[in-house]
């Protein structure tokens, strides 16, 4: 595993600012628990993350909280109308050097059952300077689902990858608005995504689950 230069958490508060702290007091703070490799690799093989998106676990757990207080921690349940809006908080061990690429998708569309169009993306933004993302590119607008259909709960998954180098990648994916026709955002492939620009480590993951607000 490659081993950070600078091991330090950025917290991103969009609108407000951006605080600096160490690794040992993120993981201290309202909403965060503590979460090990193992522990990672355990919940992401029982949800089947590893297997139907990624092939291993990140070494560290991303901080992530929607509306300053609904934290997520692997499998917390979110509501639709708690999504509206991007994330308040997104923290996740990180160099001030480097550049990442964060992501949400879900590999559960349209349902769980028959994820005939997956994976969905409803959110990535590269070039993303020091973790910071007032310095970033985004190539997919946040745009979170107003419904869930089927009969199982929808796993919403948020990376945060390094990549390969600390010159900016020049992407070559179309631009895709907030409106955007649903069509475009089908059949991502996180890991052939990371493949194809060789990112070298997936740092950092979380989720949270929705049930589903009507059946098929």
């Amino acid at each position: 595993m490659h081993v950070l230069d600078i091991c330090q958490y950025l917290t991103i508060l969009y609108g407000v600012q951006i605080f600096k702290s160490n690794a040992e007091a993120s993981l201290t703070t309202e909403g965060s628990s503590p979460r090990v490799y193992h522990e990672i690799k355990k919940i992401c093989k029982e949800h089947g993350i590893i297997h139907d998106v990624i092939g291993g676990a990140p070494e560290h757990k991303m901080k992530v909280a929607y509306n300053k207080n609904d934290y997520i921690d692997f499998g917390t349940f979110l509501t639709v109308d708690q999504i509206k809006e991007k994330p308040t908080l997104i923290e996740w061990p990180c160099s001030s050097n480097l550049l990442y690429t964060l992501m949400l998708i879900s590999p559960d569309y349209p349902t769980r059952e028959n994820p005939k169009e997956k994976e969905w993306q409803y959110w990535l933004v590269t070039n993303i300077r020091g973790g910071d993302l007032k310095f970033s590119q985004t190539l997919t607008e946040y745009s979170p689902p107003t419904e869930i259909h089927g009969k199982e709960p929808h796993r919403m998954i948020f990376f945060a990858f390094q990549q390969r180098t600390t010159q900016e990648v020049n992407f070559t994916e179309p631009y895709l608005k907030k409106e955007a026709p649903s069509k475009e955002r089908t059949y991502f492939e996180a890991r052939e995504f990371a493949d194809k620009y060789n990112f070298p480590e997936l740092i950092a993951m979380n989720f949270f689950l929705m049930k589903p607000t009507n059946s098929t």
